[in-house]
């Protein structure tokens, strides 16, 4: 398959000792790129004070996801350019924004069960008891995921699934931060978690078909 090429930054604009280096003859291995991801990664975790019950884990499956993210949302035949402060990001379309949406998804889920609100098996008497337009739209953004995934098989383009995943994580910041899911009450409280159950089901098996990790903490 046909495949643009990743221009690296230049040596001197990295300050772990060139490790991204493009002069002649020097060879870049994937291994030390993840390995200056999970150690950038680690930084940054513990300079935003990430929340997570082990530092080392997170910093793996964050930073490591964060390339793989990456190099699969840009067109397969397009060249792109390898950027440090774009890649480990936790807002715009990065992996650690899309991992931070599922882990958002997770910790509300987390708090209805606390509360001892039971939004798996019980049925709703009104699913249109709260269907606003983020509503609407993150719905619908889930509905289509099946035939992107088709598509992106079909055309060997993992990047539209990648987009789509954003695409999802954006609707599902959207609808969270407009919609009061867990103080809302009855039908809509409970149609509210369902559609974030449903939103942070479809992030992960879109991560997990990409070969990202999606914490549950972050």
């Amino acid at each position: 398959m046909p495949f643009g090429l990743v221009h690296l930054a230049a040596e001197g604009e990295d300050e772990d000792g060139g490790v991204m280096s493009t002069r002649t003859g020097k060879v870049v291995f994937l291994e030390d790129v993840l390995n200056q991801a999970i150690k950038k990664t680690r930084y940054i975790i513990k300079d935003k004070g990430v929340v997570t019950d082990d530092t080392e884990a997170a910093a793996r499956e964050i930073g490591i996801g964060a390339v793989v993210f990456q190099e699969l949302h840009n067109n397969r035949i397009k060249d792109y350019e390898f950027n440090w402060d774009k890649l480990l990001a936790f807002d715009g379309e990065t992996g650690p924004y899309v991992q931070y949406s599922h882990a958002r998804a997770a910790s509300v889920l987390r708090k209805a069960k606390e509360q001892g609100l039971n939004f798996i098996t019980t049925t709703p008497d009104d699913w249109s008891a709260s269907m606003s337009v983020p509503a609407f739209t993150l719905v619908k953004l889930i509905g289509e995921l099946p035939d992107v995934i088709s598509e992106a098989a079909e055309r060997y383009e993992p990047s539209l699934l990648t987009r789509h995943v954003t695409d999802i994580a954006q609707a599902f910041s959207v609808f969270y931060h407009e919609e009061p899911i867990l103080t809302d009450e009855g039908d809509a409280r409970l149609v509210k978690l369902k559609l974030t159950a449903a939103a942070k089901q479809a992030i992960k098996n879109g991560l997990r078909l990409l070969g990202v990790a999606a914490p549950e903490r972050m």
